[in-house]
C-alpha cells in the first residue's frame, strides 16, 4: 500500500451541517481512494473511513487513537483491520442465504398439511415429509418455509363447542323477543364476570393466514366448565342504583 505524507482536507457531514476540518496530525491519506464527503451515522461506515483506519494502523497508532480520530468505538476499528489483516478488504461481508433444501413438490406437501390441519407441529410435519421423501428435513426448516408462504403460528380464536341444538334454541330466544318493547323504568341492565382459576396456556397454535382467524378450521373450541371459577353477577336500573 503506497502511503502518502501530505496534509489532507476532508469533510464530513453531520445533521445536514457541513464542517471542514484538517487532519494534520498524522498527515497520511491513503492514496488509492480518491477524496469525497462521506455521511457520518451509526450504521453507515463509508469506505473511505475504512481506508483511514488501514492507514493509521500502518503508521503505528494504536486503536484507541484511531477510534478517537475516526469517531468509531474500539470494537470497530479492530474488526476492520483484523479483516484487512486476513481478508485483504475492507468490504463488509454479504449476507449468505441458507440452501434450498426441499424441492417444490416437498413445498407444496408442506402447505398442503398445514392447511388441512391447521393445529399440526412442524415438528409433526417434518417426521412426515421424512417419512414420505426418505429424506431428514428439520422442523426450523418447516417454520421458515410456512412464515415465508404467510402461514405463521398464530394464536387460535377460542369459541364454546356448541351444539346444533345450542344454535337452534339461541335463535328461537332471539326471534320470541324480536318484537319487545323497551321501556325505561322497567328495563335493568345486567352483566356477569367469570373468574377462572384454571387459565388457557395458550400453547396450542394455529397455522393460517391473514383474514382467517373466524374461519372454522383456525377456531379453537373449549368447555368453559367444569373447570373451577367465582362468578359475579350485577343488575343496575335506570336509576344506575345497584340492586
Amino acid at each position: 500500500m503506497h502511503v502518502k505524507s501530505f496534509v489532507t482536507q476532508t469533510s464530513t457531514r453531520w445533521c445536514g451541517v457541513e464542517a471542514r476540518r484538517r487532519d494534520a496530525s498524522s498527515g497520511v491519506v491513503l492514496a488509492a481512494w480518491p477524496w469525497f464527503q462521506t455521511t457520518k451515522s451509526v450504521t453507515k461506515f463509508s469506505r473511505f473511513d475504512r481506508g483511514r483506519i488501514v492507514a493509521y494502523r500502518e503508521c503505528g497508532l494504536s486503536f484507541r487513537e484511531i477510534g478517537n480520530r475516526v469517531g468509531r468505538n474500539q470494537t470497530t476499528v479492530v474488526r476492520i483491520s483484523d479483516r484487512w489483516m486476513q481478508e485483504g478488504t475492507t468490504d463488509r461481508r454479504g449476507w449468505s442465504h441458507p440452501p434450498q433444501c426441499t424441492t417444490s413438490h416437498e413445498d407444496r406437501q408442506i402447505v398442503r398439511r398445514a392447511v388441512t390441519d391447521r393445529s399440526v407441529t412442524s415438528r409433526t410435519v417434518a417426521q412426515h415429509i421424512e417419512s414420505v421423501t426418505h429424506q431428514s428435513v428439520s422442523a426450523r426448516i418447516i417454520r421458515r418455509h410456512l412464515q415465508q408462504t404467510g402461514l405463521p403460528a398464530r394464536r387460535p380464536l377460542l369459541g364454546l363447542p356448541s351444539t346444533q341444538n345450542h344454535r337452534r334454541l339461541r335463535c328461537q330466544w332471539c326471534d320470541e323477543r324480536r318484537m319487545w318493547a323497551a321501556e325505561g323504568n322497567e328495563v335493568v341492565f345486567t352483566d356477569e364476570s367469570r373468574i377462572c382459576l384454571q387459565h388457557h396456556d395458550g400453547r396450542i397454535r394455529v397455522l393460517r393466514h391473514r383474514g382467517e382467524r373466524m374461519l372454522k378450521s383456525c377456531v379453537m373450541h373449549h368447555h368453559t366448565g367444569p373447570a373451577p371459577c367465582i362468578m359475579v353477577w350485577g343488575v343496575l336500573d335506570i336509576t344506575l342504583a345497584l340492586l
